[in-house]
């Protein structure tokens, strides 16, 4: 709609709005006779209603851009959070792995260090006592062998449980590596608390546990240092418990035995050599010599005696009958003569591949490897494994193991002798 304005004559400058609802529009002038401008005539248009929908239009337009910036604002803050979630996620991962055993979900070495010397800095600060428990599971390399790594594994798991039950809150058990754990004990009162421990530990590991149907048992061994009567670094607590579970080991295993200041250099000597021996055992650092027998009258050989040897890296070769001896004495007897008897049958696979008949090899046995029942199942296994003919086995006993339990050996003997292989009587007729 236009509106008419009559102008006075002779009006100069801006015409002003009609109204804030319309719009300026134009003007027209009327001119007389003479040609001068007599009125004006001014033009305004009711815009109302567009500027209504104008500024609904602006205020969509402001709205929308508002609401794609709080969305892409929104967006990007949940993007970022994202990222810093699975950031967070990946570096709680990365330090469970550097910190966590992945088999038994215990704590590492490093983590079981740290936390020792962090024990260590409070029990000093609040002058109370601090145990290491060294604890080392008996022949469990008997049940590797003989069921399997599976097997092992399983065992280890079940165990794992077991100890957990046991400790306190506050105590830190870790896996150290194979079968073997470790265990700190803080803000204890006496030698008797952690007797009761001890004890609590060798109880629960008594009971067989079941691993694919079959009952498998397994005891433990022990050892305990004290801080600060025994050492005041984890160097010192870690090793003299380690020592004190080999003084476990050698009064029978299946027990425990605190760290004493008065062991005697031999028996510390004899202590360090045994941990050595297992070192060696587990990096397959024991070898085999082949000693060829040869027939008296015709000078051919007819087969080879396996000899095992040991070059420790400092003392140099040491004697298998000091070795051997300690094996026997201290309870590794089983895991030794099954690492022998797995590199021989490895050995004599070799051999055959490369077209070569050794004849037979003799392996020397111990009387605990013949009363351990899962043998003769090992033995065959490891047999069937290398394709190795039961016939170039020759098993080796002294005259002195025999007579120790006579009739329960040769039963044994008789049932291996059944498989094919051949049963030697060494060092016969010096004792009986």
């Amino acid at each position: 709609m236009a509106f008419l304005q009559k102008m006075p004559d002779g009006y100069q400058g801006n015409l002003p709005d009609y109204d804030d609802r319309s719009w300026y529009a134009g003007t027209v002038s009327f001119p007389d006779i003479r040609g001068d401008r007599v009125g004006y005539l001014q033009f305004f248009v009711d815009v109302s209603s567009h500027r209504n929908q104008v500024a609904s239009s602006a205020y969509i337009l402001y709205a929308g851009v508002v609401a794609i910036i709080l969305a892409a604002a929104a967006f990007l803050f949940v993007i970022l959070r994202r990222a810093d979630s699975n950031i967070s996620t990946r570096l709680n991962h990365l330090h469970y792995l550097a910190y966590t055993d992945p088999l038994t979900m215990l704590a590492n070495r490093k983590l079981f260090a740290d936390r020792l010397m962090s024990s260590l800095k409070m029990a000093a600060d609040n002058d109370r006592m601090l145990a290491v428990l060294f604890l080392d599971l008996d022949d469990f390399k008997s049940v590797n062998d003989s069921l399997g790594h599976s097997a092992g594994d399983e065992l280890l798991r079940q165990v794992t449980r077991r100890l957990n039950a046991c400790i306190r809150d506050g105590d830190t058990l870790a896996r150290q590596g194979g079968d073997e754990f470790a265990l700190v004990l803080p803000n204890v009162d006496s030698t008797e608390q952690v007797a009761a421990m001890a004890k609590s530990i060798i109880q629960a590991l008594k009971h067989a546990v079941i691993i694919n149907g079959r009952e498998v048992s397994t005891g433990v061994s022990i050892g305990i240092s004290l801080f600060p009567q025994n050492g005041t670094t984890p160097e010192e607590l870690m090793r003299n418990a380690d020592a004190a579970m080999y003084m476990a080991k050698a009064s029978g295993k299946n027990c425990f035995s605190f760290y004493t200041s008065d062991l005697t250099v031999s028996a510390i000597q004899k202590i360090t050599l045994l941990s050595e021996l297992k070192r060696a055992l587990s990096q397959g650092n024991i070898t085999l010599d082949y000693q060829p027998i040869i027939h008296g009258q015709n000078g051919k050989y007819s087969g080879f005696e396996a000899l095992a040897r040991w070059h420790h890296p400092v003392q140099g070769y040491i004697s298998p009958r000091t070795f051997v001896d300690l094996a026997e004495e201290c309870g590794l007897i089983n895991e030794l003569g099954a690492y022998l008897i797995t590199e021989v049958c490895r050995q004599i696979h070799h051999w055959l591949i490369q077209g070569f008949d050794p004849g037979y090899v003799s392996i020397n046995l111990s009387v605990a490897q013949i009363e351990n029942e899962d043998f003769g199942e090992f033995i065959s296994s490891q047999l069937t494994h290398y394709s190795v003919p039961a016939d170039m086995i020759a098993l080796e006993i002294t005259e002195s193991a025999l007579m120790k339990n006579k009739d329960c050996t040769v039963a044994k003997l008789t049932s291996l002798g059944k498989l094919g292989m051949s049963i030697w009587i060494d060092d016969f007729g010096t004792g009986y």
